[in-house]
Parts: structure tokens; sequence; C-alpha cells
């Protein structure tokens, strides 16, 4: 990728960003790759993970980050390192209906 396909590729990714802070209600992170999601969605398109973060504060975080690069940072290249541990929620949580047909005590 040369350097206009790139600054091409940012300016969209910023776009992409922009919008997502925006409205960041209609949006959800991955627990497992960090890619952003529509909070309708119950597994995530890029890893097939069903733990989501709802942290608005974490999703804005994530937005900044993917923003700032020309690059893809989903699949666990996002430094987590950098973040304190999110609210986690699960599948089962959300729909009511765990993967394998139980319910989990609480």
């Amino acid at each position: 990728m040369n350097e206009t396909d790139q600054n091409v590729h940012l300016n969209h990714r910023r776009n992409q960003a922009a919008a997502i802070k925006a409205e960041p209600h209609l949006y959800k992170v991955c627990d497992q790759c960090r890619s952003i999601s529509y909070r309708t969605c119950n597994l995530c398109p890029v890893c097939h993970g069903y733990r989501w973060v709802l942290d608005e504060q974490w999703l804005l975080d994530t937005a900044n980050i993917v923003g700032s690069t020309p690059f893809p940072l989903t699949a666990g290249v996002v430094p987590r390192f950098l973040w304190p541990v999110p609210k986690r929620v699960e599948a089962t949580e959300q729909s009511g209906s765990p993967r394998n047909g139980r319910r989990r005590n609480k």
C-alpha cells in the first residue's frame, strides 16, 4: 500500500470513527478481537466471539485508535495493555438463549 492509498484509507477510517463517536449507543466492542459492531448483532463478524464490551468510554477509545491508523486493528492487534479491564456481557445475558441451550445459574 503506497502513501496515497494509506491516506485515502485513513480518511475513510476517520470518517467511520467519527460516525461511531457521534452515536456510540448504537455500537459495542468485541471483547475478543476489539472490533466494533452494531449492538444488534449477537456474534462478532470478525472472530465469531460472543462477549461484548458495552462501556461507551471503551468504545470511544477503540474508535479513536481505529481512526488513527490506516491498518486493521482487529484480531487482537489493538494494544489491550493500555486500557482498563472492561465490563463483560455474554450473549446469554443479552438474548436469554445460551449457545448450549442451558441457562447459567446466577
